[in-house]
């Protein structure tokens, strides 16, 4: 299984939410520049399955986050949600989830 966390691609414009809510992250030009390339995820997936490991997860961050998971969901959920926040700027009402 390869994780490679967020990578610089479109998707991070054109992500649907519940209800076909747009939740694109709308990020400008420097902040794009600080994601992972589609190359760099690519290469780093390809040497993963040439190297047999059964997980890789690409960033520190996320590697962590991953491992506190499985002791401690409702913290991580937080973390990730206060992540989100911050690079969208703001949330899907809950209404509508």
């Amino acid at each position: 299984m390869v994780c490679p966390g967020p990578v610089n691609t479109s998707i991070l414009e054109n992500l649907e939410g519940p209800g076909g809510a747009t939740v694109g992250f709308g990020l400008d030009q420097d902040s794009l520049k600080k994601i992972m390339s589609a190359a760099t995820a690519a290469r780093l997936a390809v040497n993963a399955c040439e190297s047999s490991k059964r997980e890789v997860i690409f960033g520190a961050q996320l590697s962590k986050l991953v491992k506190l998971r499985s002791s401690r969901p409702e913290q991580v959920d937080e973390i990730l949600s206060k992540m989100y926040d911050d690079m969208h700027g703001a949330l899907v009402p809950k209404s509508r989830l």
